[in-house]
C-alpha cells in the first residue's frame, strides 16, 4: 500500500508539471480546458490507487499468505484449473520435449558461420577484373585484420570486399612496384554501373536480418569507396594456427618466412604502416595482417596503409626510429628487433632462434639497399614508382576532396624516409 500511495503522489506531481507546461505554451482558455481533463484523469487514477491501497485482503489458513479478495481463494494453495479446451491445446510434457529436441536438431544441421568459413577457405581467389556481380551466390563476414572483411562467393572462387581509402591504395600499389608481396586489390568506381550492381547483389546475397553476419556485411555498403581484394589462403600470424604452421616448418626443406617478413617490415617503415609489426613504433603490432603459408607467397601482407606525418617535429622523431632500425638490421639486433621478437612470441608462442632473427634483419637490410639503389634495382626506382602510384590514386579518388593533400604529404614523407634509409645503408 505504501507503494500505491507513493504512486498517487507522483501522479499529482505529474499533473502539476503538465499544467504549468500547458500554461506556458498555449492560450489560457485552451490550457485551462486541457488542464481540467488532466485533473479528471489524475483524480480517477488516484482514486483507483487509494481503493486498492485500502481494499481488504485475506490470509490463507494453510500457508498464511495474503491474497486479494477479488481472487476468492489462495493462488498458491488453490491454483486455477486449466479448462478442457486449454488441456487439449497444450501437448503433454513428453511431446513438448520431443518437439523442442526436433527443432534443435534441425537447427544444428544448419551449418554455422565458422563451418561455412572453413569450407570457403578451400576455394581459390576469384579474378579481380570480373565485373559481373549477378553470379554472386553468397556473402559471409570474416573477422580479423583491421575489423574484418566481407567474403563474396562467385562461381570462380572467393573475393574480399572492404572499404577503401587513398592511403590503402597508395601503400598497396607502391608495395607491388617495389617487389613486396601484398594482397592485390581493385577500387570500384562509385559512379559506375558496376558499383550499383555490386551493392544490389551484396544485399540480395547477404545473411538474413538478425543473423550474426548481417549487420557487418551491410555496414560496408554505407561507404562511398569500396574495393575488392584478393582472397588469400594460409593462416594469419596469430594463435594456434600460426604456431602449428611455424612448428611444422622445423626440420623441413620448405622456405622460412623470416627474410620475407624482414622485407615487409622495411616497407612498412617506408610508408609508416604501424598496424603490423612494432619495428619502429611503440605498440604491440597487429600480426593478423601477416598471412603465412599462402599459395601465392610465404609471407603476404594485408590491410596496409600509408600514414603521412605532416608535423616536422613528429617526422624528425620518426626518422630517428627508422635510422635506428636500419642500423640494427646492418650491425646486429637491438631494441627495435627485440620488440618484434617479443611480439612474435606473444602472438604465436614461437621463440625465434638467433639465426631466424638474423634472417629477418637481412631481409630488412636487403629492402633498404634496393631502395637506395646500392644493389639490384635501377637508380630512381622509388621516384618512378611514386609517379605512377600518385597518378592512379588521384584518378581513383578524384571525388574525394582531401585526396590531393594525402597524396602530396605521403610522397614528401616517403622521400624523407627513403633518404634516411639510404644514409644508414651507405655508412
Amino acid at each position: 500500500s505504501s507503494k500505491l500511495v507513493q504512486g498517487t503522489r507522483a501522479l499529482f506531481f505529474v499533473r502539476e508539471m503538465l499544467r504549468s507546461m500547458l500554461g506556458c505554451t498555449r492560450a489560457a482558455t485552451t490550457a485551462a480546458a486541457e488542464a481540467r481533463t488532466i485533473d479528471d484523469l489524475a483524480d480517477g487514477l488516484a482514486k483507483s490507487c487509494q481503493e486498492r491501497a485500502s481494499g481488504r485482503s485475506f490470509h490463507c489458513d494453510q500457508c498464511h499468505r495474503a491474497f486479494s479478495q477479488k481472487l476468492g481463494r489462495c493462488p498458491v494453495c488453490c491454483p486455477r484449473q486449466q479448462s478442457q479446451q486449454q488441456r487439449q491445446q497444450t501437448p503433454p510434457r513428453e511431446e513438448v520435449k520431443h518437439t523442442t529436441s526436433t527443432a534443435s536438431s534441425s537447427s544444428s544441421s544448419t551449418p554455422k558461420p565458422d563451418e561455412v568459413l572453413q569450407e570457403w577457405r578451400s576455394y581459390p581467389s576469384a579474378p579481380l577484373d570480373d565485373s559481373d556481380w549477378r553470379s554472386m551466390s553468397g556473402v559471409l563476414w570474416a573477422h580479423g585484420g583491421s575489423g574484418g572483411v566481407g567474403l563474396l562467393k562467385r562461381p570462380s572462387g572467393i573475393l574480399c570486399l572492404k572499404k577503401c581509402s587513398p592511403e590503402e591504395l597508395f601503400a598497396q600499389r607502391l608495395a607491388h612496384a617495389l617487389g613486396v608481396r601484398v594482397a592485390d586489390m581493385r577500387v570500384i568506381d562509385p559512379s559506375s554501373e558496376e558499383a550499383g550492381s555490386l551493392r544490389l547483389n551484396v544485399k540480395h546475397a547477404s545473411p538474413a536480418a538478425g543473423e550474426s553476419d548481417s549487420l557487418p556485411v551491410k555496414s560496408i555498403l554505407r561507404f562511398e569507396f569500396l574495393c575488392v581484394m584478393e582472397f588469400l589462403d594460409g593462416v594469419g600470424m596469430m594463435g594456434m594456427p600460426a604456431h602449428d604452421y611455424l612448428k611444422k616448418l622445423e626440420g623441413t626443406a620448405e622456405p622460412r618466412p623470416w627474410r620475407e617478413l624482414g622485407r615487409l617490415m622495411a616497407f612498412d617503415m617506408l610508408v609508416n604502416n604501424l598496424d603490423r609489426l612494432p619495428l619502429a613504433w611503440s605498440n604491440e603490432g597487429n600480426l593478423s595482417n601477416v598471412m603465412l603459408g599462402s599459395s601465392v607467397g610465404t609471407v603476404v601482407g594485408i590491410d596496409q596503409g600509408a600514414a603521412p606525418i605532416k608535423h616536422e617535429d613528429g617526422l624528425q622523431r620518426y626518422l630517428q626510429r627508422v635510422r635506428q632500425a636500419v642500423r640494427e638490421a646492418r650491425d646486429g639486433e637491438g631494441k627495435a628487433f627485440g620488440a618484434v621478437v617479443e611480439a612474435i612470441f606473444n602472438n604465436t608462442g614461437m621463440q625465434l632462434a638467433p639465426g631466424e632473427v638474423a634472417d629477418m634483419r637481412q631481409g630488412c637490410l636487403d629492402f633498404a639497399r634496393e631502395l637506395a639503389g646500392s644493389v639490384e634495382g635501377p637508380v630512381g626506382l622509388l621516384d618512378n614508382a611514386l609517379d605512377e602510384v600518385c597518378r592512379e590514386v588521384r584518378g581513383c579518388f578524384a571525388r574525394q576532396q582531401t585526396c590531393d593533400e594525402v597524396v602530396s604529404s605521403t610522397r614528401t614523407m616517403l622521400q624523407r624516409v627513403a633518404a634516411a634509409m639510404q644514409e644508414e645503408v651507405g655508412r
